[in-house]
């Protein structure tokens, strides 16, 4: 039995035509509007995020200091508790004691730096700390809003022979502390304390937490507490006169 084959059409299926000029200029704009608006609607969410914790400086308890030796779920609190240190509030020696924990972050475990103190000529000035500090910040809130953030480090590898073989003297690696190092042991710290990292239940503060830790401090984990016992004591028609005990950690 023989089959014949009908030639196809060249005009094609529907819709496989290509869109006249006037479409395709209707259909850019369209898109740039919706896009430009989620857009707009993240940037304001990453805004207004920062602006709540930056009000919240004053009264968070955050340690200056930071051990060369820390491991890195140490050094992870500790980046978290630099993003919202308020430089303004720090005397002279607590300004050194900030550049050398900037350093020993910067510098991996192991690895002996070059001194930023010792180096007579500042590699990190203090505005440019300042600079870090606020680009942090805004990371950490899109992170928070936006549940993702991305940036770009420059990584330059080296490999030097020496006598005893092989070096890596892959920049950053932490022996000269520059802000690009800054960035890229940021990457290395949060991805590899990563399991630990959370938001704050109260106040979406970013923080590194212990077993079964809910809050980043006593005083969110205190507030959650008495707002509860506030409105049971409300809905029940009476309010005792004190709220239940504060308890240790931010639980």
């Amino acid at each position: 039995m023989k089959h014949t084959v009908k030639p196809q059409s060249k005009r094609g299926r529907p819709g496989d035509e290509p869109l006249p000029p006037a479409a395709i200029e209707r259909l850019t704009r369209k898109l740039e509007r919706r896009f430009g608006r989620q857009l707009h609607a993240a940037n304001t969410a990453v805004e207004d995020q920062t602006k709540r914790w930056v009000e919240t400086i004053p009264t968070a308890s955050i340690e200056i200091k930071l051990r060369a030796d820390a491991p890195v779920e140490e050094r992870a609190r500790w980046l978290l508790g630099f993003a919202f240190q308020d430089p303004n509030s720090l005397s002279e020696g607590d300004r050194l004691n900030l550049r050398e924990a900037l350093e020993n972050f910067i510098t991996p475990p192991g690895v002996s730096g070059t001194r930023i103190l010792a180096a007579g000529v500042s590699l990190l000035p203090e505005e440019k700390i300042h600079e870090i500090q606020q680009w942090l910040r805004t990371g950490l809130a899109g992170l928070a809003t936006q549940k993702r953030w991305s940036f770009k480090a420059a990584t330059s590898v080296t490999l030097g022979l020496s006598p005893y073989g092989l070096r890596d003297f892959t920049s950053p690696a932490g022996t000269i502390p520059t802000a690009e190092a800054f960035r890229f042991r940021i990457f290395q710290v949060l991805r590899d304390a990563g399991p630990r990292f959370r938001l704050c239940s109260e106040c979406q503060r970013p923080f590194i937490a212990g077993k079964g830790q809910e809050y980043c401090s006593t005083r969110c984990s205190q507030a959650v507490r008495t707002r509860k016992f506030r409105a049971k004591a409300k809905k029940s028609d009476r309010l005792p006169e004190q709220p239940p005990e504060q308890r240790q950690g931010g639980r």
